[in-house]
């Protein structure tokens, strides 16, 4: 297996940076805060919160969900933030029974018989 390392990058062009990279640092050495406003504008910024449904009234922003018993964050790419061993075992189980359902429905549609073409 190959890494990439860092500083070795640039090879390809004799030491030298990309007309890219040139270009990029370009734009943020003449607008240092246009990084930062495209950086917060294409990521999300909001941690989304997971409720159940029983847990009477829903602050703004949280989602009920009927699969989960507990109040979770959601970080990003989906990770979960400060479940306990319990909690990520229950996790478990509902993505199992989804990825079960997932295999059925996939076999079901592709068992079934395409229509003649035209």
């Amino acid at each position: 297996m190959q890494t990439i390392n860092p500083q070795h990058q640039d090879d390809h062009f004799g030491g030298f940076p990309s007309p890219l990279i040139w270009f990029i640092n370009l734009l943020h050495h003449l607008f240092p805060s246009l990084k930062r406003k495209v950086r917060r504008t294409l990521t999300t910024p909001l941690t989304p919160v997971l409720l159940a449904p029983d847990q009477g009234e829903i602050p703004q922003g949280a989602r009920p969900v009927p699969y989960f018993r507990v109040a979770t964050r959601v970080g990003h790419n989906s990770r979960f933030i400060g479940l306990s061993d319990d909690n990520y075992e229950e996790l478990g189980g509902v993505e199992y029974r989804a990825l079960t359902a997932l295999l059925w429905i996939v076999s079901g549609v592709s068992t079934l018989p395409l229509p003649p073409p035209y």
